[in-house]
């Protein structure tokens, strides 16, 4: 029985080293699964050309590749590893530069070889980009410190091709090879450690090491990788091995923290709980960050939205009262520089689909709910304030019934939901201001359906593959001139400014994520248009852009941030 039990943990050692052999050989020698973007680039003077990636998890600053181009050199080539689904990838022009030449862009390793030559419809920032008969030309606009462009992978073609080489082959007999030799050198050594000691004792070794070692094997090797942090924070960054001696405690704890929020194993747990409790018992993964509906309709437990469901939190009297003042006072503010102040509140998924919500929530409802609830003060207060109100909470998705205003398995409002409340917002604008003109209809606009891995509330629960994000795509059939610049570069809340020259007006409107499909429609209708990703209106900003028009929107679920009033008196 000792002989086969000897055998048994023989063979597993003989296991492992082969596969810690071929997972080396797969991370170090092996280039199968490498993407290449060759770029045919002409510059006309000395300087960087940086290339940003997106495989499903956002661009990251810290996930790029940069190479100094020349004016005797017109091709420039990038390998990306570990991009498993390539989702875009945007160009960085050297943020000194002014014109360069572009001809094509040639993706390889994906399932499909990729050509793009065309860069008529490429989504930009700071950049003017011209046509001519031998390519295209690209100017950087005057104070744009960051010029780009974005060019989006079609999904068909998104995944890595995977093909098996004969030198992936060749190396990996090697490297089975090499683990049967060394395995054999110390097979004498391990059986006598075998025969001096207990079953218990050796079983527990083996899986400790196991366990213990698979992190850092993991950081070297990097044959799991985990997924982007789903987080709305900042994680942690790695110490700087140096300050171990000098502030050896202070290291110590800032380590902990960096490998707690980068410990990779922690997602599979949650995948593998996420699994189970939804194919089990379907229920949520995750019940205090979201719930479950009817259809297996996704919602947040944001505790805003659950109070307002429950009736356990309804607005009184003073609080009323405080945001009828503070949103009064800024109109009043705006008013005094010849700025009208438009205010719209986006509905939640459990205001507009009540029907949805699973029975135990449903029987809770009652009484008026806290937006509609201010919604009403305004509307009773008076009647001419009342106007530059936006009211999106009472409207009701009866002219395409057959359409969702929200995603299945996402917080935010689909595009409809969007387009809806796009066209209700300007058609009102177009009441007192008639050269903004009418908003589109769905026969001015194109639509185009993508499938995208970016459900956040998928996301939470780290199944954001088997529960897909649905979007339908509007693109105004106006074409525009319209130019999009990003003030603050990449950052986690960028300012747009969009330019159409044949346009009327200034817009200023202060916003939150419920807005980002507005940003192309709206432009359409102002000569400039300004987004800021922030609810709250600041005097500085209002001198700094002088608009004709302020919009303020602040979803359902954020509606205590009408408690803000406006930012006077800033520091510079």
């Amino acid at each position: 029985m000792r002989k086969y039990i000897n055998t048994f943990w023989l063979s597993a050692c003989l296991i492992l080293m082969s596969t810690l052999s071929v997972l080396i050989t797969k991370r170090y020698f092996s280039q199968s699964s490498v993407i290449t973007i060759q770029i045919d680039y002409q510059a006309y003077s000395d300087e960087d050309l940086t290339l940003y990636w997106n495989t499903s998890k956002g661009i990251h600053p810290k996930n790029y590749l940069t190479q100094t181009t020349s004016i005797k050199k017109n091709k420039y080539s990038y390998s990306l590893r570990d991009a498993d689904s390539l989702i875009e990838i945007r160009i960085d022009p050297d943020t000194g530069f002014i014109l360069a030449h572009i001809n094509e862009i040639n993706i390889t390793g994906l399932i499909q070889p990729i050509k793009i030559n065309d860069f008529s419809n490429v989504k930009s920032n700071g950049l003017i980009i011209t046509k001519n008969n031998s390519g295209y030309y690209i100017q950087r606009q005057v104070n744009n410190y960051d010029p780009n462009f974005t060019i989006t992978i079609p999904p068909s073609v998104r995944q890595v091709n995977h093909q098996l080489l004969t030198i992936d082959v060749i190396l990996y007999i090697i490297s089975l090879v090499f683990s049967v030799l060394l395995f054999l050198i110390f097979k004498t050594k391990l059986l006598m450690m075998l025969e001096k000691q207990s079953l218990n004792k050796i079983s527990l070794i083996f899986v400790f090491i196991s366990v213990i070692s698979s992190y850092w094997i993991n950081s070297v090797l990097k044959f799991y990788k985990a997924p982007a942090s789903i987080e709305n924070r900042k994680l942690a960054d790695k110490p700087e091995t140096d300050s171990v001696f000098h502030k050896s405690k202070l290291y110590f704890a800032n380590y902990t923290t960096w490998f707690n929020d980068h410990f990779p194993y922690k997602s599979i747990l949650v995948h593998t709980n996420s699994i189970f409790k939804l194919n089990v018992f379907k229920t949520s993964p995750m019940p205090n960050s979201m719930f479950i509906g009817k259809n297996f309709e996704f919602y947040t437990s944001n505790e805003l939205l659950r109070d307002d469901i429950t009736g356990k939190k309804r607005l009184t009297d003073e609080e009323i009262n405080y945001m009828y003042g503070v949103t009064l006072s800024k109109k009043v503010f705006l008013e005094n520089q010849n700025i009208s102040f438009y205010l719209t509140i986006p509905p939640s998924k459990q205001t507009t689909y009540q029907n949805l919500l699973p029975d135990y929530l449903s029987l809770q409802l009652k009484g008026k709910k806290m937006g509609l609830q201010f919604i009403d003060r305004l509307r009773k207060e008076n009647a001419t304030f009342y106007i530059d109100v936006i009211d999106l909470l009472n409207e009701r998705h009866k002219k395409y019934p057959k359409e969702k205003l929200f995603y299945k398995y996402d917080i935010h409002w689909s595009e409809w939901g969007a387009f809806l409340g796009y066209q209700k917002l300007i058609n009102t604008i177009n009441l007192k201001h008639p050269f903004v003109g009418k908003a589109l209809n769905f026969n001015e606009v194109d639509l185009k359906i993508e499938y995208s891995n970016d459900a956040d509330l998928a996301k939470l629960i780290l199944m954001q593959n088997e529960f897909k994000k649905e979007r339908y795509i509007f693109t105004p059939k106006i074409k525009d001139t319209i130019t999009e610049t990003m003030i603050n570069g990449i950052t986690q809340f960028p300012i747009f400014k969009h330019y159409n020259p044949h346009g009327k007006g200034k817009l200023l409107m202060f916003r939150d994520s419920y807005t980002e499909q507005w940003r192309n429609l709206i432009a359409h209708h102002f000569k400039e248009s300004v987004f800021i990703w922030d609810p709250t209106i600041s005097q500085k900003l209002i001198n700094e852009y002088k608009p004709d028009i302020v919009i303020q929107e602040n979803c359902e679920m954020l509606l205590f941030y009408l408690f803000n009033a406006v930012q006077v008196n800033e520091q510079k």
